[in-house]
């Protein structure tokens, strides 16, 4: 488990500069078999935060425990085997293998010389395996793509056979598949594992649906934590990443554009068409009616879109050419 008692994170003062305090007065708990997803808008202190709990930056106040045990009260050695950090890193070492570079996790638990038993071979054969990159085990770090280096990144993690696994915007430079499953990658090592894991994102709608606990650094810089549901129940999410154009519709889980001006928008339409409807009508400028009445009505007749405006009916065949005239709506 990992807990902030207390937590002030920030940067020391030097040669007369006074210290500057990012976050303050930080209560939380992560605890062992639980994904805990820290998610905030830009300039929160997230990453801040994030390399305190890591130890690479001292904290100005307060205490980060890790089983109950401050964190700068555990030997520097020990603290390496016992805490995993996953960076994100753009450059890795040009002429080592994925199963070299995992191999560099072992070395917290090798002597004097930092050669590999057989005993840490095969911990580092089933990190590659536990991460699902053991097929990548002797390809150059240079070949890999940036979803199968954060496979490998997270399996060095993972053979260092931490109590917990910290990782910062693990999923930045990832494609929509690759993030999901390396997400649901973390979940499932922390449940089958029992770690603590703590990664930071902005793929907000991702960490609500898959995180099993939340920390929020909101604007205001304090810390809310709880699952996502209870967030998105009392306005936290919404209070922090509404913007002018965007909203957070908590139903859903996902941000919806706000109509602009065009008027509302009345739609008739089976399964699924129905809401991909009104997204479309929406990014045009309209906003969604509930009921009649309404200044626009788009009616799906099996073949076609029909859109009555201002007494006049208008028929298109696809939807590309409804949203095309709705954006400029004219006879």
């Amino acid at each position: 488990m990992l807990t902030l008692r207390s937590l002030s994170v920030g940067y020391p003062g030097r040669r007369g500069r006074p210290s500057r305090r990012v976050l303050s007065g930080l209560d939380a708990v992560a605890r062992s078999g639980d994904l805990t997803v820290l998610i905030g808008p830009n300039g929160t202190g997230k990453s801040t935060l994030l390399r305190t709990l890591a130890g690479l930056q001292p904290a100005l106040e307060g205490d980060v425990l890790l089983d109950g045990s401050p964190v700068t009260a555990i030997d520097a050695a020990e603290l390496a085997r016992r805490v995993a950090v996953v960076l994100t890193e753009r450059d890795l070492p040009a002429l080592l293998t994925a199963r070299e570079l995992t191999g560099l996790g072992r070395h917290p638990h090798t002597g004097f010389t930092g050669r590999l038993t057989a005993a840490d071979h095969a911990v580092v054969a089933w990190a590659l395996d536990a991460a699902g990159a053991a097929h990548l085990a002797e390809r150059p770090v240079t070949e890999l793509s940036d979803g199968e280096r954060q496979r490998v990144l997270t399996a060095r993690a993972l053979a260092q056979e931490p109590a917990a696994i910290l990782l910062d915007e693990p999923t930045a430079f990832l494609d929509v598949p690759s993030r999901v499953a390396l997400m649901g990658l973390l979940r499932r090592l922390a449940r089958e594992r029992s770690l603590v894991v703590v990664v930071s994102t902005h793929d907000l709608e991702l960490a609500l649906r898959i995180a099993d606990r939340i920390w929020l650094v909101d604007p205001g810089g304090a810390l809310r934590c709880g699952t996502p549901e209870e967030l998105t129940l009392d306005g936290a999410i919404s209070t922090s990443f509404d913007g002018d154009d965007l909203s957070f519709d908590a139903a859903s889980g996902v941000f919806v554009l706000h109509g602009g001006g065009s008027g509302t928008a009345l739609v008739t339409a089976d399964g699924v068409r129905g809401p991909l409807l009104e997204r479309a009508l929406t990014r045009e400028g309209w906003r969604p009616a509930a009921g009649p009445p309404a200044d626009l009505t788009v009616t799906w007749t099996g073949d076609a879109y029909e859109a009555a405006l201002n007494g006049t009916t208008h028929r298109f065949t696809t939807l590309a050419a409804l949203t095309d005239w709705a954006r400029r709506p004219g006879p």
